[in-house]
């Protein structure tokens, strides 16, 4: 199903073009119980953006994005209000509600008979060290009856700081409950390969910075291809964000991408407009990959870095996508989608 994101860049962005700013003195004359009253007051929503399937173009899933409707000061960017609620200690309840919120759509969608998709939810990384915010996740997942493999909770990169083991303590323990873990606006902190290597982390989220004309800037496209290579080896799924261009799409799905979100396939929608793309089906029109033709002795081995050099017969001749694979063939992480058909001798390959 799907997310919630509390970077505070792309929360601006995405919240809309519509909006009231408050000033900063109001905002910070706002306190631990103004944001308490307007939860109760029914004044926070949720927007869902569809996250695209590079295999099928198929929704998988949802991100859920919070939005604040203020009598007073209307449309409120949701970065200056997530900033305000996690130094007055609001975030903890605004986040459980959030949780709470989107897992009850998700099961309205569920009970209409609509498609399953995974619904990605934003929490503050600082709830990782409060002591029973595990326990009040694990209370909600009971509560509604969810199946928590259905439910991601994401972790923007930038605010996994504090404590490392009380922090790594609480993401095993929300994997114990059978949640995913994602890791939001990878490649924008200061220690990324190290959250990789200490957290259980099972999706990347590729931050903007990296997605954006990377298919006509080698050095964002350097790093892209770094970054899907990376997931490939740790068998992590990737989300490139902010996707908004056709060239975008492309190279991304000719480079192994695994799931696209952007403004080239749907804004954030509100819950019914999105209960009505979930019912139509709505699928990504997804460009036809570069082929390339390739002729084999039938007793050639595979190359190395599809098979790791076991020996296997290949068919005469064969069509695969060619993203701009060494010694042409694909790269390792779209190769390994075609291996197992390849060993059952299967000739042309249509994606």
């Amino acid at each position: 199903m799907s997310q919630l994101t509390y970077s505070l860049t792309k929360q601006s962005r995405l919240a809309g073009k519509r909006r009231v700013e408050p000033t900063q003195g109001s905002l910070e004359q706002l306190t631990k119980s103004d944001l308490l009253l307007a939860i109760e007051r029914g004044e926070f929503t949720l927007a869902y953006q569809p996250q695209v399937s590079l295999m099928n173009g198929k929704i998988v899933g949802v991100e859920a994005l919070l939005r604040w409707n203020s009598p007073s000061f209307g449309q409120v960017n949701p970065g200056k209000f997530i900033r305000l609620a996690e130094a007055n200690g609001a975030i903890e309840r605004l986040d459980l509600w959030v949780l709470k919120a989107a897992i009850l759509a998700a099961r309205g969608w569920e009970a209409k008979g609509l498609p399953r998709v995974r619904l990605s939810i934003n929490f503050s990384a600082r709830e990782l060290v409060v002591p029973d915010f595990v326990a009040n996740v694990a209370e909600i997942l009971a509560e509604t009856g969810v199946e928590p493999e259905q439910i991601e909770l994401e972790l923007t990169e930038t605010y996994l700081i504090g404590d490392d083991r009380a922090t790594l303590s609480s993401l095993k323990r929300l994997k114990a409950l059978g949640l995913s873990l994602a890791l939001d606006d990878f490649g924008t902190g200061y220690a990324s390969l190290q959250y990789l290597k200490q957290f259980p982390f099972d999706t990347l989220k590729i931050d903007r910075a990296f997605v954006a004309q990377v298919d006509i800037n080698s050095s964002t496209a350097l790093f892209a291809l770094s970054i899907l290579e990376l997931a490939a080896k740790l068998k992590i799924r990737t989300v490139a964000e902010g996707v908004e261009t056709a060239g975008e799409l492309a190279w991304f799905g000719q480079q192994g991408g695994d799931i696209i979100q952007g403004y080239l396939f749907a804004q954030p929608l509100p819950e019914t407009e999105l209960e009505q793309w979930l019912a139509a089906e709505r699928i990504l029109s997804l460009p036809q990959p570069k082929l390339i033709k390739w002729e084999r002795m039938m007793t050639r081995k595979f190359p190395p870095h599809l098979t790791d050099g076991k020996t296997d017969a290949l068919p005469k001749t064969g069509m695969l996508p060619y993203p701009n694979g060494r010694d042409g063939f694909p790269s390792r992480s779209t190769a390994k989608k075609f291996v197992t058909w390849l060993r059952q001798g299967v000739t042309t390959l249509v994606c």
